[in-house]
């Protein structure tokens, strides 16, 4: 099952979207039974404030180990980037982030445990590159944001090879699939007329489904090459035949 992602078009102090936020996972969790928890995640357990700003500071402090609302039938409970895990039960819990970024909610899309996630930004553009990779609907507005800009058909074409040729479970640590991802990069990087980083990444995650972490390899490669810098690794001949190849193959 495929995760439902949301957010709330907002920043800063926003009591309402909180209470947003919580009304729409009570009404998820007490529509489908096979949700058991809802879980606000937050980045340490200091940074409660908003959650204090709509309940009291006992309540808050009782979230941590659970909590119960008379209106929803499952449980309520405050997780941080740290103590959050991939629980053993598949699509089961609805996630309210409270101020994360784009970095954060990425790294949670890889947990098999989580349903809906609802994000609740505090400076709103740190969470643009989450929101459109994913098209996530926004709960005041219920309309799709812009995605971002599609990959273009040789860089498809590239990743797609790349994909079949290395091992994404091992997160690239293998030499040679280490070197041949930054030979790929090093050969898009140059004859290709932009390589966004953030593009190519969303479709690594969204089309080819690679985990959070692997994906962000290939994004650290392209952020060096667009800084002006190198990295050590990969192939530096040949890499117009690949350019080619690519080319040839997606106009075949």
């Amino acid at each position: 099952m495929s995760i439902e992602r949301y957010f709330i078009d907002t920043h800063g102090n926003d009591d309402d979207a909180y209470r947003e936020a919580v009304n729409y996972a009570s009404n998820m969790a007490n529509e489908n039974e096979n949700i058991s928890r809802i879980v606000f995640l937050v980045g340490t357990k200091i940074q409660t404030g908003w959650l204090e700003r709509i309940y009291n500071r006992d309540i808050v402090k009782k979230l941590f180990a659970g909590l119960k609302f008379s209106d929803c039938r499952v449980n309520f409970k405050i997780e941080t980037k740290i103590t959050f895990n991939d629980f053993g039960n598949k699509n089961s819990v609805i996630v309210i982030s409270c101020g994360l970024n784009s970095d954060d909610l990425y790294k949670i899309d890889d947990f098999e445990c989580i349903d809906t996630i609802v994000a609740i930004p505090w400076l709103k553009e740190r969470t643009l590159d989450w929101v459109r990779t994913w098209g996530a609907t926004d709960l005041r507005g219920g309309q799709n944001t812009d995605t971002l800009l599609d990959a273009s058909p040789v860089v498809k074409e590239a990743m797609n090879r790349l994909d079949k040729a290395v091992n994404t479970s091992s997160s690239l640590t293998h030499d040679s699939d280490s070197n041949l991802s930054k030979t790929y990069i090093l050969a898009l990087h140059k004859y290709e007329p932009e390589l966004d980083a953030i593009v190519v990444t969303s479709y690594l995650k969204k089309e080819l489904n690679w985990d959070a972490k692997t994906a962000e390899k290939i994004e650290k490669m392209i952020n060096t090459l667009n800084a002006g810098k190198s990295f050590q690794g990969g192939e530096r001949k040949g890499l117009k035949n690949f350019h080619k190849q690519w080319s040839e193959a997606v106009k075949s």
